[in-house]
């Protein structure tokens, strides 16, 4: 995947050096007695199994190198091959696996294949994501299933989808679908507050976390490292010390029964010491956050192009219903309610 990322800004170089490497490994893996393609791990957003990984592995290696042993490996591993079917569930993850082959620069050699993914991503992108946003009184497209860090944000087969279908009223509603998500993290929520901490930066005036269990508490400057979400959970992990017990901030809260009674949107405390309610972690709150606020960022075009470098104030998103006004401090402002 590395070796990939590295193709597409043109780093040919540390492509070449990834891609090596990535076939070392793969070649050692494949050649275990037992290459436990079978067993699995729970990430948050469905299990991922050895074989979705070796899945995907192939796919950005069919990328990098245009061998078409990889997209044949592709080919026995995806559950998409004869049909369309699931890609995420309780047991099995091939969503990143299918978004490669999807996107490959490649001669495609399996073009059924190809359609049975492009169908399955856009329809689970509808069913488990998109089409929340018209039930949902917060009007929220994230996931479902990793629901219980409620600060993450997964939209991953949304994000897949808007890159691959060719409807342009699909294209549509996921991008209002990505849009409202996003507007969810930067301030549209119980808080009104953006959930990610923002020292020094252009938006360290503006509502937001202003403490979490995470790095630069002790750096030489006030406030913790920007752009970290904590998950704000409010469960005890561990009683036995306070750091993992969130009850210890609100048992002595008016109204009591926090957990019954408070908006539970609304229930961050701004500490720097209890990580089992304010931990900054990749997996859980920023994996799902960063992929959406990248590819929002990509399709809406270069908001700091030379234009506004050189005295042009406004410039307009591409995202369709979506209008972003940058000014010259190079803060970002929502305005379309």
């Amino acid at each position: 995947m590395l070796a990939d990322a590295f193709r597409l800004i043109g780093l040919s170089g540390l492509m070449e050096h990834y891609r090596d490497e990535a076939v070392a490994a793969f070649t050692f893996a494949d050649g275990l007695a037992d290459p436990m393609l079978d067993e699995g791990i729970e990430v948050d957003t469905g299990l991922v199994r050895g074989r979705d990984l070796r899945m995907t592995a192939a796919a950005h290696l069919y990328n990098v190198t245009g061998d078409t042993v990889w997209e044949d490996i592709v080919h026995s591993e995806s559950v998409c091959a004869s049909s369309p079917s699931t890609l995420n569930d309780s047991g099995r993850n091939q969503v990143w696996g299918t978004a490669a082959y999807l996107k490959s620069p490649r001669t495609i050699h399996y073009p059924a294949m190809r359609d049975h993914m492009k169908a399955a991503i856009i329809s689970e992108a509808r069913s488990q994501e998109a089409d929340l946003i018209d039930t949902r009184p917060s009007r929220r497209a994230t996931d479902q299933a990793p629901a219980y860090f409620r600060t993450g944000q997964h939209v991953d087969r949304t994000i897949i989808a808007h890159a691959v279908t060719d409807d342009p009223a699909d294209r549509d509603h996921f991008a209002k679908a990505l849009a409202l998500e996003a507007d969810w993290g930067l301030g549209r929520n119980p808080m009104n507050r953006i959930h990610m901490t923002t020292a020094f930066t252009a938006l360290a005036s503006k509502r937001s976390i202003l403490e979490a269990y995470t790095s630069g508490s002790d750096d030489g400057f006030p406030g913790v490292h920007p752009g970290h979400t904590p998950y704000m959970n409010l469960d005890d992990w561990y009683p036995a010390m306070t750091m993992g017990r969130p009850s210890a901030l609100y048992e002595n809260s008016v109204p009591g029964d926090v957990l019954n009674t408070w908006p539970i949107g609304e229930c961050y405390f701004p500490s720097r010491w209890v990580w089992a309610h304010n931990e900054f972690t990749p997996r859980q709150t920023m994996r799902g956050k960063t992929a959406l606020l990248a590819y929002l960022y990509g399709i809406s075009g270069s908001l700091f192009a030379d234009g506004f470098e050189t005295g042009d104030t406004t410039r307009w998103s591409v995202v369709r219903g979506r209008r972003c006004i940058v000014g010259r401090s190079r803060q970002l402002m929502n305005t379309s309610g």
